[in-house]
């Protein structure tokens, strides 16, 4: 096995290790040469053809798989509890302290995506500074209500969150050499610090038993009714909450939002 200058690392389970294989697929036709770290819980894909190449690195159940004479694939078993949404930065990590200790640069990509550009790109990419993907919801602006909710809860925690773009960046794809790897600590200690506000690291969002109990008709799990004066009938509507802290709730009624007491 290789000790490589680029290593890339993703995280599933269940049926995505079907994208697992489109992505590696997409890296090998666009000439990547390197390591792939993949993160699971659960079973090990069944087209996984095992390589007992010796390594000098450990992993419990680690299993190797060989894609070319220039990729190695690792399929590595996971323990943690935690949500994948909010494990990425832990992973690469470890990845660096351990298996990818080698590796000048890494990149995380959900298995979800695939690549269809020259891998030589890529590098050009982080070269100049941590690759980024705007999300959907991008951009957002620095008075943007959420971005100053952002900045005043976590300047408890010792993060002083500058807003240097407008752009809303995505979770699913991160590139960086191992020179910035401070980013991925920054990462980690702001998933932390917002575990206790979703309940821990574990969730990616409130769960339904953590919900307030309200009465109907404001709020029946996802999909509610609710009551309007509209020629004397019910209005059914489309409903989620989408913030409660204890005494507060909103409830999300297409675009509109409404604060109940």
């Amino acid at each position: 096995m290789m000790n490589s200058k680029a290593a890339i690392c993703t995280l599933f389970e269940g049926n995505y290790h079907l994208g697992v294989g489109a992505l590696v697929n997409s890296l090998a036709v666009n000439s990547f040469r390197g390591q792939i770290f993949v993160g699971y819980r659960g079973e090990l894909p069944t087209w996984v053809i095992k390589d007992d190449s010796p390594v000098d690195w450990k992993w419990d159940g680690m299993t190797a798989m060989k894609i070319s004479d220039e990729i190695d694939l690792f399929f590595l078993p996971l323990t943690t509890d935690y949500h994948f949404t909010n494990y990425k930065p832990n992973f690469m990590l470890e990845l660096w302290s351990g298996p990818a200790i080698h590796a000048e640069e890494m990149f995380y990509v959900d298995p979800d995506i695939v690549f269809r550009i020259a891998w030589s790109s890529m590098k050009l990419w982080i070269a100049a500074g941590v690759a980024l993907c705007a999300d959907v919801n991008s951009p957002m602006t620095e008075n943007h209500p959420k971005q100053i909710k952002w900045r005043s809860y976590f300047a408890d925690y010792g993060l002083n969150l500058k807003c240097k773009t407008e752009t809303y960046v995505n979770g699913g794809f991160v590139g960086l050499k191992k020179d910035e790897i401070g980013f991925l600590e920054v990462w980690m200690k702001i998933q932390e610090s917002m575990a206790h506000r979703i309940a821990g690291c574990l969730n990616l969002r409130f769960k339904a038993n953590q919900w307030p109990k309200v009465k109907k008709p404001y709020f029946l799990h996802l999909v509610k009714q609710i009551k309007m004066r509209s020629m004397q009938q019910w209005k059914p509507l489309r409903g989620r909450l989408v913030f409660w802290d204890g005494t507060l709730w909103v409830l999300k009624i297409h675009s509109l939002y409404f604060r109940m007491p």
